[in-house]
């Protein structure tokens, strides 16, 4: 099935306002991407979170099949799976990892991605289901933004 040219520009503007809308709700993160976080009641979990996207963009270029032998809980074997299960978000920014070498970038990036990505997501899914242009946006806006991922 073939996705005409107007349901995926539609599509397209929806992530780009979803995009926007992330970089406004999370300002001053985009004037910080280097050297800050974004202050929360888990703030705490960014800085673990920055070091697994960080360990796993070096572990793919060493020893990709010993990526879960992170040096943490030693001597626990396949200590990163004890952790947050980040292994998909890694790679999805580990480009960002090799281009800058700075875990705060590479994790704050992660974070500006997952709003349009989510919005992206109930977006289509939603249009499939009610064939409303209009109310997948907004159902995207509502599962991207919810005041449960911007506290």
């Amino acid at each position: 099935m073939a996705v005409s040219k107007g349901r995926f520009a539609t599509g397209a503007v929806a992530v780009a306002l979803y995009a926007a809308l992330a970089v406004v709700v999370t300002y001053p993160l985009i004037l910080h991407l280097s050297d800050g976080f974004l202050r929360g009641i888990d703030s705490a979990d960014a800085f673990q979170q920055a070091w697994i996207l960080s360990w796993v963009d070096h572990a793919a270029r060493l020893n990709p099949f010993g990526v879960f032998e992170a040096p943490i809980f030693v001597p626990s074997p396949h200590a990163l799976a004890y952790m947050d299960c980040m292994l998909p978000v890694a790679l999805l920014v580990l480009p960002v990892q090799i281009a800058t070498d700075n875990a705060a970038i590479t994790y704050n990036i992660a974070v500006l991605l997952s709003f349009p990505l989510s919005g992206m997501c109930m977006y289509a899914w939603a249009a499939h289901l009610c064939q409303d242009r209009r109310a997948a946006w907004l159902a995207g806006l509502i599962y991207a933004f919810c005041p449960y991922r911007l506290r």
